[in-house]
């Protein structure tokens, strides 16, 4: 479906700001199984892109919507542990990292 496609893909960023279960659920009903994890596939990349263009802080936030849709990945909860690092926010680093482990 159209949601498959990495050019289709729009930041949840609206949701960064919310932290709610709730709203995170309703912003995702419908998805199945196969869409969410391309949607959390695509937007791993692009945190990815972001983190090697040294854009620590969008990739950061990037990486929050990923794991919004997607909890149990630990690579994620990781990638934006890094990204922390790289701009020498290491309490949010390891509080990252922490949250990663508790998977």
């Amino acid at each position: 479906g159209p949601l498959l496609r990495v050019e289709n893909y729009r930041p949840l960023q609206w949701l960064t700001h919310m932290s709610t279960d709730e709203t995170i659920s309703a912003a995702l009903e419908g998805l199945s199984t196969e869409e969410a994890t391309a949607r959390s596939a695509a937007l791993k990349a692009e945190g990815n892109k972001l983190f090697a263009e040294n854009k620590y802080e969008d990739a950061i936030k990037v990486y929050t919507d990923a794991i919004a849709v997607d909890k149990d990945n630990a690579v994620l909860y990781c990638n934006r542990s890094a990204s922390h690092f790289a701009i020498h926010s290491y309490v949010s680093s390891i509080s990252s990292s922490l949250r990663r482990e508790m998977i």
